[in-house]
């Protein structure tokens, strides 16, 4: 697991919702 991953884990489990996170994170959600 890379650094950047075990942010985007913690802002998920932050917000609990894959869109907030992703926002959260300046990154778009896969489709």
């Amino acid at each position: 697991m890379t650094l950047t991953e075990l942010r985007y884990l913690i802002a998920l489990s932050e917000t609990g919702h894959f869109r907030k996170a992703a926002d959260q994170c300046h990154v778009s959600q896969p489709t």
